[in-house]
């Protein structure tokens, strides 16, 4: 009897070790697929594919869809989109994970936009520590096809000494750009 339940238990074992390794790798794949969905600028499919990853827990299709909120890429029509794009936000902010850190800023500086929401937004930038490399890329990406904001997070990051250059151009350079392009940016940028 006792052999039974020990075999038991052992197959038990097993199947939860393979939902979990199921569950990891169908979370890698539908990732990689949102992402790609992204870039294609299939929002919808994106959208609902990092929902989907961030009710299981991911952090990076939270960021995601923060990200997409904030940009207003998403189908969201409920007038709470940047309160539901910051609460997606929390668990990377307590991880210090930097593109939540990121995210978080844009929300003060580009949404709200006051000059507080604007010394919150540097605080933000200045607590990277971590994947500086991909947030320069990213928003490299961005500044290339036009986006101010990508200038923006370049400057940030030169202000916060995370990089030592940016392809992008010096600090005046980008700070010109931002302060063009961007409005409501205080006069200390």
């Amino acid at each position: 009897m006792k052999l039974m339940q020990m075999l038991y238990q052992k197959c038990l074992n097993e199947i939860e070790e393979k939902k979990v390794y199921l569950d990891e790798s169908y979370k890698e794949t539908m990732f990689n697929i949102g992402m790609d969905s992204y870039e294609k600028k299939y929002y919808g499919i994106a959208e609902y594919i990092f929902r989907d990853l961030a009710q299981r827990g991911s952090i990076a299709a939270k960021n995601n869809l923060a990200y997409m909120i904030r940009r207003k890429e998403t189908n969201s029509l409920t007038g709470q989109e940047i309160k539901e794009a910051m609460l997606l936000l929390h668990e990377g902010i307590d991880e210090r994970d930097a593109f939540a850190l990121v995210n978080m800023a844009l929300i003060f500086a580009l949404n709200f936009g006051g000059e507080d929401d604007w010394v919150i937004a540097d605080l933000f930038i200045s607590d990277i520590q971590e994947d500086v490399k991909e947030v320069y890329n990213w928003w490299k990406i961005l500044a290339d096809s036009g986006d101010a904001e990508g200038s923006l997070i370049h400057w940030w990051l030169l202000r916060h000494k995370k990089i030592r250059k940016s392809t992008l151009g010096t600090k005046e350079e980008l700070e010109s750009i931002v302060k063009q392009k961007i409005e409501n940016v205080p006069v200390w940028i």
